[in-house]
């Protein structure tokens, strides 16, 4: 019973050998899977930005953050936190 009981603990501990078993680890994993059988430029750029969504690159996560805390932010306080970030900047990221 105990060696059952420490085969099952040993076996139900995550390792990196069944890490893509459930999808994509990364974003050039996640083109790869789902551009198979993709012929059209219009499918390609959908592939593309949902990958993109679902790994974003370290730039895009430090803007979302920037331009949640704008949401927050007076215009004047927003300009002086942020003075390198325009309004335009997260527009665009509200559009995605």
């Amino acid at each position: 019973m105990k060696k059952f009981l420490l085969a099952l603990c040993v076996l139900s501990v995550p390792c990196s050998s069944v890490a893509g078993w459930f999808g994509p680890d990364n974003y050039e994993d996640c083109i790869l899977e789902n551009s198979k059988g993709v012929d059209s430029d219009v499918a390609a750029r959908l592939v593309h930005n949902a990958c993109r969504k679902k790994f974003p690159t370290d730039e895009e996560i430090r803007m979302k953050k920037i331009c949640d805390d704008m949401k927050t932010l007076s215009f004047e306080e927003a300009k002086k936190r942020y003075p390198d970030v325009g309004f335009f900047d997260c527009t665009q990221m509200i559009t995605d």
